[in-house]
């Protein structure tokens, strides 16, 4: 999976996952109130339904494969140190425990 992602104003983080006939989803942060908004894909994609869980992005990052979640652990707090775009390559595992990739 692709993250490709840019800060849309200081205070609020959104990004956009896949390419098309890739499962995708986007999310919005907010990171001075630490309020997290996902899309129906991005809740499907990590494998739960809207209203289960409440995203957050730590649930986000959790879902981060270990070996890819240090690396986009550190993309995304440069993001936020001095804003701009960045995509990465990374696979998630979701809910179900299936590692998903593209």
């Amino acid at each position: 999976m692709s993250l490709c992602a840019m800060l849309d104003s200081p205070h609020t983080y959104s990004s956009a996952l896949g390419a098309p006939g890739f499962p995708a989803g986007t999310f919005l942060f907010d990171p001075l109130t630490g309020k997290a908004e996902w899309s129906d894909g991005l809740f499907n994609l990590h494998g739960y339904q809207r209203g289960v869980v409440v995203p957050t992005l730590e649930l986000l990052m959790s879902h981060k494969h270990p070996d890819d979640r240090p690396r986009a652990m550190e993309i995304l707090a440069q993001v936020f140190r001095e804003g701009g775009h960045f995509c990465i390559y990374h696979r998630i595992i979701d809910a179900q425990g299936h590692v998903r990739r593209s």
